[in-house]
């Protein structure tokens, strides 16, 4: 679309009713999105966490190494539960929650591959980080700002402001 064009349908403005529908499906595509990823991290997270319980010993120059470790991905275990349920409860926190969880998957990766450099555990520190840990701060990042577009939108619409085709793009 050349840029006259964009302008043009810009200052079209929308009907509530079509923004309603428009963003209700948007939210309930994003909502399903978050229900399932995070659900399926939550769950992952859980059997991690058992398996480092089991696994992970004392570091003899840090003494708390275990506790640490586990505690971190409880914050995670709980951020994704988090989101499930302000998903399936359709509660704005869902917003926030999803973001937390990005954020603290990027500095699980971080954590991860600079704690096991140069031994024997960094590759798969840094396959996991590329091939998991990024791609889904990455997506959880981009659900938080699409629900978060669609509510704003929504709330303009539901209070009879205009909204615009272009932001709906």
């Amino acid at each position: 679309m050349t840029s006259i064009c964009a302008r043009a349908v810009d200052r079209v403005p929308l009907s509530a009713e079509s923004v309603q529908q428009t963003m209700t499906r948007r939210l309930w595509s994003s909502r399903l999105y978050i229900l399932v990823l995070t659900g399926v991290a939550a769950l992952v997270l859980s059997s991690w966490i058992g398996f480092l319980t089991a696994s992970l010993r004392p570091q003899p120059s840090v003494s708390s190494w275990r506790t640490m470790w586990i505690g971190f991905d409880v914050m995670e275990l709980a951020t994704y539960v988090t989101a499930v349920w302000a998903a399936w409860r359709r509660h704005a926190v869902v917003i926030p929650a999803l973001y937390a969880a990005a954020a603290l998957l990027l500095c699980d990766a971080w954590f991860d591959t600079t704690l096991a450099w140069r031994t024997t555990a960094w590759t798969q520190s840094l396959v996991l980080a590329i091939a998991v840990e990024i791609p889904t701060a990455v997506l959880l990042t981009i659900l938080a700002y699409r629900t978060s577009s669609a509510s704003r939108a929504a709330l303009l619409a539901a209070a009879g402001q205009p909204t615009s085709r272009a932001s709906h793009l």
